[in-house]
């Protein structure tokens, strides 16, 4: 493990006395320790608002709401591309909407108390350069949980320009009952999910993730459903939409160890979920989970600078094999003996540049092929056309 990983892990073990007394002498000090890893600037604007139900949090490349039930991020705007990673997630049950980044405990039914509940929020401090936001949620009796009494404490740290942010889920044991929140199906005791639609359209949606330096990825028509691989050593999972100008992806990368991954598909949209290993809460105890979350454009200077280098790598990858689309079509359906036909070609560009491409089309007919070579096409418009008789 890395050693800026092994500095988090060691910080986030956090109190609220902690937190308070911090806050009385100015920045508080673990908030100092993460920015320096997080690269926040010295200098920003970042605007934190309430809303009715939600908060709003603006750091200058990106506006992100996050709603207090279940803390989930139901809109999340890239200024550079225009691009969305929320507001188009449809809907999805009991879990309201397919937003991304909602936890679960699964010993609960799901989606859980976690994702649905309304927390608590407090701004626990925002210098312009970087902010941190609190919630809060108590569980009392929870009979799937053992009837156990539990205070799960959240904290978001965002820096000003940059479209990564920091994750940490705190859950503390407050009864007299231990906690094992070990489902019977598989051993693992947490979990956090990137799921919902990346663009305005899951079309072109890409499941990814990385285990062990192997990156796995599954496109339209080969999304995975309702299966779980081991992941012992999880990079980072993500939903990468190559197709978006300047592309656009949504990622986690899990600061803990890990057990597996698991990936669904359907008309909800994609989601590969982190799974953590189960684990023992004593009365009193409690365990942190930490992650680094991405949402932006296929940017390598900041992905780069959270070790998200195979990430961004494989995002440049997609968009080589997904760079052009074309279309070939017809004057006519059916062609007696005799008459001519004209067939048309369009090729259209996906990055937003001029478009180059040599062609070559094969026409089968009932008397054979004849085989045409349409040469090299350039047009600088990202689009280009091409029909012959």
């Amino acid at each position: 493990m890395r050693f800026i990983e092994i500095l988090l892990l060691a910080l986030v073990i956090i109190t609220s006395s902690h937190i308070l007394v911090a806050q009385a002498q100015g920045l508080p000090g673990w908030v100092d320790q993460y920015a320096q890893f997080m690269g926040c600037p010295d200098n920003g604007s970042i605007s934190v608002i309430r809303g009715e139900g939600s908060v709003s949090v603006n750091v200058g490349v990106a506006l992100i709401t996050i709603d207090l039930r279940g803390v989930r991020v139901s809109n999340w705007l890239i200024y550079s591309n225009n691009g969305q990673l929320a507001a188009y997630s449809p809907p999805r049950g009991a879990l309201s909407h397919s937003y991304p980044l909602y936890d679960w405990i699964p010993a609960e039914d799901w989606p859980g108390t976690l994702a649905t509940n309304e927390w608590g929020y407090r701004l626990v401090f925002n210098n312009g350069s970087m902010a941190v936001l609190e919630f809060t949620l108590n569980v009392t009796n929870d009979e799937q949980l053992g009837g156990v009494n539990l205070t799960v404490v959240k904290y978001l740290v965002f820096c000003w320009g940059r479209y990564y942010f920091l994750w940490v889920s705190r859950i503390i044991n407050r009864g007299p009952i231990a906690l094992n929140p070990t489902p019977n199906w598989t051993p693992i005791g947490y979990t956090l999910t990137d799921t919902g639609v990346v663009g305005s359209t899951v079309d072109h949606d890409y499941q990814a993730y990385a285990n062990g330096g192997q990156v796995y990825l599954w496109g339209p028509g080969e999304w995975q459903n309702w299966v779980r691989y081991s992941a012992p050593d999880l990079q980072w999972v993500a939903i990468i939409n190559p197709i978006h100008p300047g592309g656009l992806v949504l990622a986690i990368k899990p600061l803990n160890a890990t057990y597996s991954v698991w990936l669904e598909s359907d008309f909800n949209g994609l989601e590969v979920r982190v799974e953590y290993p189960q684990f023992l809460l004593e009365p009193g105890g409690s365990v942190s989970f930490v992650a680094l979350v991405y949402g932006g454009p296929f940017n390598e200077s900041q992905l780069t600078e959270v070790n998200l280098t195979s990430l961004y790598e494989a995002c440049e990858g997609l968009i080589q094999q997904s760079q052009f689309s074309m279309w070939v079509g017809t004057d006519r359906v059916v062609y007696l003996p005799g008459m001519r036909g004209l067939v048309l070609v369009n090729v259209t560009s996906s990055l937003n540049q001029p478009v180059e491409a040599t062609l070559n089309l094969t026409l089968t007919y009932l008397g054979g092929e004849l085989i045409s070579d349409l040469g090299q096409l350039y047009s600088a418009s990202g689009e280009l056309a091409w029909s012959r008789v």
